[in-house]
């Protein structure tokens, strides 16, 4: 009889420390989306913003090199071009030593009304078969603190990139290839 009655109190307890872990984790999970949504920011994460830019830009660079279109294609928002950026050039002989970064910025005056920002890194980038310019964007949210990743990758050669007085921005025309979609152009 004993055992009976004690099998039951240990299955009640078991049943209500269950019904507490439940309540405590609903509890968690809706404070925590009442907070991300009631959040404001009065400034952007520039910092973290060119962190991402420098962490997306290495992946996208060794895809290329690789020849890897998977994880080209993994890194990016949308899939879309990404073909014409790897047939743009032989990109195996990339020249990981001589790459050169024109620095990290954004092209956006502040951060849309959702909290996404861009931020967009131009590489210098030497092959076998001559001297490319990639423009490697990324995408933000949270004001610059949450890494959404790799928007758009544009290439062009470099001698392109010299014609336009070094004003080109990933846009894709006749001399150019691009990957993705760009941020900046929609956020003016």
């Amino acid at each position: 009889m004993k055992s009976s009655a004690e099998k039951k109190l240990i299955a009640f307890l078991i049943a209500l420390a269950v019904l507490f872990l439940g309540i405590a984790i609903v509890t968690s999970v809706h404070t925590y989306e009442q907070r991300l949504a009631n959040e404001s920011f009065d400034e952007v994460d520039l910092y973290s913003m060119h962190e991402f830019s420098r962490v997306n830009s290495e992946k996208v660079i060794q895809a290329l090199k690789n020849g890897d279109s998977s994880k080209l294609e993994k890194n990016l928002i949308s899939e879309k071009g990404v073909s014409d950026v790897m047939g743009f050039a032989d990109w195996s002989s990339i020249d990981l030593d001589r790459l050169a970064s024109m620095g990290s910025g954004s092209l956006s005056a502040g951060a849309d009304s959702k909290g996404k920002m861009d931020i967009s890194e131009r590489w210098i980038v030497e092959t076998a078969e001559g001297k490319y310019v990639f423009f490697i964007e990324t995408l933000t949210s949270r004001w610059g603190r949450k890494n959404e990743g790799v928007s758009a990758v544009g290439v062009t050669r470099f001698e392109h990139f010299d014609e336009l007085d070094y004003a080109w921005n990933g846009e894709a025309d006749e001399s150019s290839a691009l990957a993705g979609e760009l941020f900046w152009p929609t956020n003016q």
